[in-house]
């Protein structure tokens, strides 16, 4: 892996040699952490509003690190070439998430994280390979059951978009019309497959299908206040107000299907909604996903963040909430609720950014079995 990732670096920049720009960025992030847990379980509980007893406490001291760094190369006017490393992405690496524990000699190790072509014509743009997507609610629910690691899954509420996904496989399409930019995406979580076809044999096809994950969606994003435009009171003058979301099937075939079979569920659903309102000292996004795979579970998932600077920093208010409801197995009939409860504080001091975090998580299981977790923690990121 680390050959490979020498070697792609190099044909970058070999490529972009005789290119007319070559940009890169990149970031170091140190982070300490403590955390506490509780779980909360009363088989004879009368009083719902309370959780019961205390079963057990866990607490942890973690001090992690994180990097990542990135190229992006003009090969034509209008063919762009783009690549992205970051630590916490090689196979094999519990949880996936960008900040390892400082002595995981494994984690730290660089992976890939995007690796695309941006083809920009007169009429449409276009992605192809391991593309950059920004974090929604809907891709944090299809990312969510993935098999991040045993605590973690099925639970969105826990990290963010870039820790699970990291970026999109696949193409999608970008179709401007004025205010409206339409769009298409395929995405697909591993690729492979083949097939031996026998020759005036009567034996049948053999087929060893490898593509276990896909979506397809169909999708756009509006740009309200400038349709408003000057219509806006002065008040709203700098106000950015836009509005996108997208809607799709998904098909998961798994590991141990018939060959043929096009899918684990007989359906599944999958949509989303983003709403992100912009004023020159405060941001507000509102998102929300669902997902719905037949016989199997219910989920929805509402991600609100609020923003604003106030005398040199800037504070951040995060809630998220997810409600799960289980129709297989020996959790048909149960339903999960998971809460969490964000506030950050940024403030960079000469050049360093500092950032306090204390990140509160409720997960109900049935009004019978409740955990608890306090997370505090202090990240320091240098960029470049």
């Amino acid at each position: 892996m680390r050959r490979l990732t020498l070697n792609i670096i190099s044909l970058l920049l070999a490529g972009s040699a005789g290119a007319a720009t070559l940009e890169w960025w990149g970031l170091v992030s140190f982070r300490q952490r403590y955390e506490e847990s509780r779980e909360y379980i009363d088989f004879t509980i009368s009083d719902t509003t309370k959780w019961g007893k205390v079963r057990f406490t866990d607490n942890n001291n973690r001090t992690r690190l994180g990097y990542q760094i990135g190229f992006k190369t003009d090969i034509r006017d209008n063919l762009t070439a783009g690549l992205t490393l970051r630590s916490g992405l090689l196979p094999g690496v519990i949880g996936s998430v960008m900040w390892q524990d400082i002595n995981d000699r494994t984690g730290l190790m660089p992976g890939l994280q995007e690796a695309y072509l941006d083809w920009k014509t007169p009429y449409a743009e276009f992605f192809a390979g391991k593309y950059p997507q920004s974090g929604t609610a809907m891709w944090d629910l299809y990312a969510a059951p993935m098999g991040i690691d045993a605590e973690r899954q099925d639970n969105p509420t826990d990290g963010i978009f870039n820790d699970r996904l990291a970026a999109l496989s696949g193409a999608r399409v970008l179709v401007p019309a004025g205010a409206l930019t339409l769009r298409g995406t395929y995405h697909t979580d591993f690729v492979g497959g083949k097939q031996r076809h026998w020759e005036e044999s009567s034996l049948e096809d053999q087929i060893t299908p490898q593509l276990d994950q896909k979506v397809f969606l169909l999708g756009g994003a509006i740009d309200i206040s400038a349709l408003a435009g000057e219509r806006l009171p002065g008040a709203l003058s700098g106000l950015k107000l836009t509005l996108d979301g997208d809607y799709g099937l998904a098909y998961r075939v798994g590991y141990f299907q018939r060959a043929g079979d096009d899918s684990l569920y007989a359906d599944e659903n999958l949509w989303g909604l983003n709403l992100n309102v912009g004023l020159p000292h405060v941001d507000l996004t509102a998102g929300y996903g669902y997902n719905w795979r037949d016989s199997v579970f219910k989920s929805d998932f509402l991600d609100m963040t609020l923003a604003g600077e106030v005398a040199g920093f800037r504070i951040t208010g995060r809630w998220q909430h997810n409600k799960q409801e289980h129709e297989f197995g020996i959790y048909k009939g149960h339903e999960a609720l998971r809460s969490a409860y964000h506030i950050y504080l940024n403030k960079t001091v000469w050049n360093l950014d500092l950032q306090p975090r204390y990140i509160y998580f409720v997960t109900e299981v049935d009004d019978r079995k409740t955990k608890s977790t306090e997370r505090m923690e202090l990240t320091a990121t240098v960029r470049f």
